[in-house]
């Protein structure tokens, strides 16, 4: 019985919580293993988690290459517009494929089944 894709939106508000989390599985990881099994995950990252979507080196290149995954897996990456605004960064350094939204986002997600703080 084939079944039927819940959408879901994942927010990532905080990356990176430490080197256990890391050993174990990151919210980048976990946002892959649910875009398997549902079928239908939309990502939205918020506050310092805007970081994780500039292209280049450094230390979130890591996570980095995980979102770039997640993007080539087909799922919507959303990006908050205004704490990228507040963080005074370019929206010509993102990875190609992120979404950047309004900071009224909120008001969308009565859209999702569910919504999930990964």
């Amino acid at each position: 019985m084939a079944r039927t894709p819940v959408a879901v939106l994942g927010v990532v508000e905080q990356p990176y919580r430490g080197s256990t989390e890391r050993a174990y599985v990151d919210c980048f990881y976990l946002a892959r293993v649910l875009n398997a099994q549902l079928g239908d995950l939309d990502l939205l990252l918020r506050g310092e988690a805007v970081l994780v979507a500039l292209q280049g080196e450094g230390p979130a290149a890591d996570p980095t290459a995980a979102l770039q995954h997640l993007l080539d897996d087909g799922v919507d990456v959303l990006l908050d517009g205004d704490d990228l605004d507040r963080l005074g960064l370019d929206r010509a350094d993102l990875l190609a494929g992120v979404q950047v939204t309004s900071g009224e986002h909120a008001r969308s997600w009565h859209q999702y089944q569910a919504v999930w703080f990964l």
